[in-house]
């Protein structure tokens, strides 16, 4: 893929256009900016300088790597998460707008009887004051003989854990056992995890920390099918956004001096659906596959399950050393596969069988082969 340039005014990179009316440098095959005493530097010049350089690292790149992940940059996916809706109409210390303020200090959270949970991450939904808890339960209780694991709707929730004045670190705003919220809804999830990693896209080597994506089921039996995957964007930064890009030649940012914008790719981790229209309306973090232009896939699941995890891929790399490997050792195994052939049927006298008569299923089976997986390389590739 050719990389990102920009063509037209205030950058007027014209490094890979290919209009009827004139042909870039890339089509040009200039491959070095050569200033000369006496003449003015061009942006054009400055820009395509840049151009330049990272379109030789692209090659470079492709003749080697795949698109996406290249070092680490792993995920997984865990569904053992639960999502209550709270309200929070707390009086007191603990007011509304003390809570929203404060929310990162929500962490742990219990009842009046003392069914206590961690907050594992917090989203706020459209109603006033209504946020959605992505939690993992720390404790059960005992009440009217039942074993009570999971919140209830209307069940009012406390702070188990203070809210310190940033400010003042000795100073609790808000003390743990002060109530805050009432249960509105409970659910089920599931929480997608991606490590830190650098990724081959679009040219660049882009690095991104790890990141979590909490999305929320539609029913306790949903199971999730689609793609975890970070949408790609490019944007350009200027000082509005990043007064840090102002001109710090006096030590501090100068107002009157703007200086360059700055080129910069986006990560945003998203599931992406087929055609789940509830899954995409009640998570902001899911999106139909079809409305993505650029994405880069981590993993696939189905029913609930990781498969087809994203590893670094390679264009022509791995198959040349396959290929050696193969002409030098040709089909082999790290260790013997073990192979075990038992009796289908157990007389309960020591013949080793595998079923007895109330397991049998199938009946004109007549024996058993188990086979132990192991490691092998076959044509030079590993199995």
């Amino acid at each position: 893929m050719a990389i990102k340039t920009y063509n037209d005014a205030p950058y007027n990179d014209d490094f890979n256009s290919n209009s009827v009316q004139f042909t870039g440098a890339e089509g040009k095959n200039y491959l070095r900016i050569l200033f000369r005493p006496g003449r003015s530097v061009q942006v054009r010049e400055l820009n395509q300088m840049q151009s330049i350089l990272q379109s030789q690292i692209d090659k470079f790149g492709q003749s080697i790597y795949k698109e996406g992940p290249i070092l680490d940059g792993k995920g997984n996916l865990d569904n053992n998460v639960k999502y209550i809706d709270v309200l929070f109409n707390g009086t007191g210390s603990a007011t509304p707008a003390t809570i929203i303020t404060y929310i990162d200090q929500v962490l742990k959270i219990k009842t009046n009887a003392g069914l206590k949970a961690s907050v594992l991450h917090y989203e706020a939904l459209s109603t006033d004051n209504t946020y959605r808890f992505f939690i993992r339960y720390d404790s059960s209780i005992q009440s009217g003989g039942l074993n009570v694991q999971e919140y209830n709707v209307s069940d009012v929730l406390e702070l188990d854990s203070a809210i310190i004045d940033p400010l003042n670190p000795s100073t609790e705003l808000v003390n743990t056992g002060i109530s805050f919220s009432t249960v509105t809804a409970t659910g089920h999830g599931a929480v997608a995890k991606t490590d830190a990693g650098v990724y081959f896209i679009n040219g660049e080597f882009v690095y991104n920390d790890a990141e979590e994506l909490y999305i929320a089921k539609p029913s306790e039996s949903y199971t999730l099918n689609g793609k975890v995957a970070f949408i790609v964007t490019d944007t350009v930064v200027t000082y509005v956004t990043d007064p840090l890009l102002l001109d710090n030649a006096t030590g501090t940012p100068n107002e009157t001096a703007p200086g360059a914008d700055r080129y910069k790719i986006d990560f945003q981790l998203a599931f992406l659906s087929d055609n789940d229209d509830d899954l995409v309306a009640n998570n902001t973090g899911v999106s139909f596959i079809n409305d993505v232009q650029s994405y880069i896939t981590l993993f696939e699941t189905d029913l609930d399950v990781v498969v087809k995890p994203a590893r670094t891929e390679y264009t022509q790399l791995d198959r040349k050393f396959a290929n050696r490997t193969f002409e030098e050792s040709g089909d082999y195994c790290l260790k013997p596969f073990k192979l075990d052939l038992r009796e289908y049927l157990n007389d309960e006298d020591g013949n080793r069988g595998r079923y007895t008569t109330s397991d049998i299923t199938d009946l004109d089976a007549i024996g058993k082969i188990d086979l132990d997986g192991e490691t092998s390389a076959v044509y030079g590739e590993k199995h």
